[in-house]
């Protein structure tokens, strides 16, 4: 039976059923938005961190997603799926209504 970490991410929002991927995002943006922070945090029924959502971007927002995903991809993760959400009223970024599924396979 295979396993997979997994990471969605919807603009500024990431989930993972890893709560180290979502501290290797974390981590690696600091680096390179050293304001960066995260909110609106979420725990499963263990505790443990499942998702968090990104701000302090530095008015790199609609930049995020893009960044994540490179990120995600050169470290193994394939990009497996996506689901466009429909434009909002005022807002033009397409990646603010798309939510992007990755997947890492793992030995068991």
């Amino acid at each position: 039976m295979k396993k997979y970490l997994y990471v969605k991410v919807r603009f500024t929002d990431v989930w993972s059923t890893d709560p180290s991927i979502l501290d290797f995002i974390y981590y690696e943006l600091q680096k390179v938005i050293p304001t960066c922070a995260t909110r609106n945090e979420k725990q499963d029924i263990a505790g443990e961190r499942i998702s968090y959502q990104l701000h302090q971007l530095q008015n790199k927002d609609s930049q995020i997603t893009d960044w994540i995903t490179k990120l995600l991809c050169n470290n193994g993760f394939d990009p497996f799926d996506f689901f466009y959400l429909g434009s909002g009223a005022g807002d033009t970024s397409i990646q603010a209504h798309m939510e992007l599924h990755f997947r890492k396979a793992i030995d068991v």
